[in-house]
């Protein structure tokens, strides 16, 4: 009985020890006790240290498994070019800023200010600004036309 329990104990040590980086985090949490003074009677043992390493290792793993999978969620500006796209899908950059800008001179509870070149100081980068479900954000009217090709490329596909 005894002897199956060491048998399987060794098993386990060895193909924990192959893992390289099982090995080095166990290495690891042993090299902190022994920077933190622990007297040695109280030290994890190597294979103490290799086995604690492991369940951190699942445990990470499965909060990474949860996390994953999950797709950022489109923003209100992106929303907006959506379905500006779905209602005329062959809208040019121009026409969505021109768009942006008779929003913002109507009224509009998502975009706020379109940047013009003449309200900026030297090198500073044009703006949309508009509220994100709450929060004022901007993003550069540079990226416009990637926001546009993505709600563009989206619309053909849910057709």
């Amino acid at each position: 009985m005894h002897r199956q329990f060491w048998l399987e104990q060794s098993a386990l040590l060895n193909k924990r020890i192959c893992d390289k980086d099982l090995y080095t985090i166990a290495m690891s949490m042993l090299e902190s006790e022994q920077r933190m003074m622990v007297p040695v009677k109280n030290r994890k043992t190597l294979e103490g240290a290799l086995e604690d390493a492991e369940n951190l290792r699942r445990s990470l793993q499965h909060s990474f498994a949860r996390k994953g999978g999950k797709t950022a969620k489109a923003d209100a500006l992106q929303c907006l070019i959506s379905e500006i796209v779905s209602t005329k899908p062959n809208i040019s950059c121009q026409q969505l800023l021109h768009k942006f800008r008779n929003l913002v001179r109507y009224g509009n509870e998502v975009v706020m200010k379109v940047d013009r070149q003449s309200d900026l100081v030297v090198d500073e980068v044009l703006r949309i600004h508009f509220q994100d479900y709450g929060k004022s954000k901007s993003a550069p009217i540079s990226g416009l036309k990637h926001r546009l090709s993505r709600a563009k490329k989206q619309n053909k596909v849910s057709r």
